[in-house]
């Protein structure tokens, strides 16, 4: 894929999860796609992304991406960008009650045919578990 195709690709995916439309974040995805996040086990099939990002979007609502750098190769490409959300319930140790959060989201996707085939996601949850601690 050319930089101008992971871009259009990559903005359809973004503008997906602010919208937190599930069925689009899937139409970026091929049938049998990776996804390993931080800490957690590794996801396999648009149904079980799908199944994550309902999670997802439950205790995290109103995304918005702060692009800070991309880099590029023909089938792959590493994406930094800085979350800005509203935490609504974190896990079972924190409770979100609606607090704004900022974090630093590295990914890394590889793709085929046009879409997402494996998406590797790193973020900083102690960034995240301090932001939500009460005293």
């Amino acid at each position: 894929m050319t930089p101008n195709e992971i871009d259009r690709l990559l903005a359809a995916r973004y503008g997906a999860e602010e919208a937190e439309d599930i069925e689009a974040i899937e139409q970026t995805l091929t049938f049998d796609v990776e996804h390993e996040d931080d800490g957690e086990r590794p996801l396999y099939g648009r149904r079980q992304v799908g199944e994550f990002y309902r999670r997802f979007f439950a205790s995290v609502s109103r995304h918005r991406f702060v692009p800070i750098r991309r880099e590029y190769e023909p089938e792959r490409a590493v994406h930094e960008s800085i979350v800005e959300a509203v935490a609504v319930v974190v896990e079972l140790v924190y409770t979100g009650r609606g607090w704004p959060i900022r974090f630093r989201l590295l990914r890394e996707f590889e793709f085929q045919a046009g879409r997402i085939r494996r998406e590797r996601v790193r973020l900083d949850r102690s960034e995240i578990a301090a932001q939500l601690a009460v005293d």
